[in-house]
């Protein structure tokens, strides 16, 4: 869906470990609250903020809240089955984004 709305998109491979991409020309980070993996959203938030410091991360969940213990890494939260917010949070998060960078 990101696709088609003109986003380029790269993937981090969440398992026993995180491995996200090589290089640093990354915009946005869409993290799901619930990971099928052994590492839990908060720690791959905390990773993703020590490779990639100022790179917003977009929650995105079954809850209908923001959980706590994932809020001082988010930049925004969508609830799972509303695309159309989705696409407004990414959208407006990448305006802010590039508002403070220029």
């Amino acid at each position: 869906m990101l696709e088609r709305e003109g986003y380029k998109c790269k993937t981090a491979l969440v398992s026993e470990t995180l491995e996200l991409p090589a290089d640093d020309a990354i915009d946005l980070v869409l993290l799901d609250y619930r990971l099928n993996s052994s590492l839990t959203a908060v720690q791959v938030a905390e990773e993703v903020k020590k490779a990639f410091p100022h790179v917003p991360i977009i929650v995105l969940s079954e809850l209908q809240w923001m959980p706590d213990d994932i809020r001082p890494y988010a930049a925004g939260f969508v609830h799972k089955g509303e695309p159309k917010r989705m696409l407004d949070t990414i959208a407006n998060v990448l305006q802010k984004r590039a508002v403070r960078v220029s």
